[in-house]
């Protein structure tokens, strides 16, 4: 029984002692925090000007959208003709 507690007792210890280095709290390198810096705007920009770009084509997709159906609305296709070039042609004979 001593053996048994004994063992627990210095299991504990070392337990202990290794929860304590792990805490030992190490300053930062600067240098490293600075490179880090730099690279995560860098990064942050490259991703603002990405959705800038997408941003811009989507408004000038809706744009060329809304000409569109606004020429498709001012010019219904009649009846005597066909909605598309397709039903223009005639199949060969």
């Amino acid at each position: 029984m001593n053996r048994y507690v004994f063992i627990a007792l210095i299991l504990a210890l070392a337990g202990g002692t290794m929860i304590a280095r792990a805490q030992q709290v190490q300053q930062p390198d600067p240098a490293f925090m600075n490179k880090a810096l730099q690279v995560l705007q860098q990064q942050r920009n490259n991703a603002q000007d990405q959705l800038a770009a997408e941003q811009a084509r989507r408004l000038m997709l809706e744009e060329e959208n809304t000409k569109l159906k606004t020429e498709a609305a001012k010019h219904p296709p009649t009846t005597d003709q066909p909605a598309n070039a397709a039903d223009k042609q005639e199949t060969p004979k």
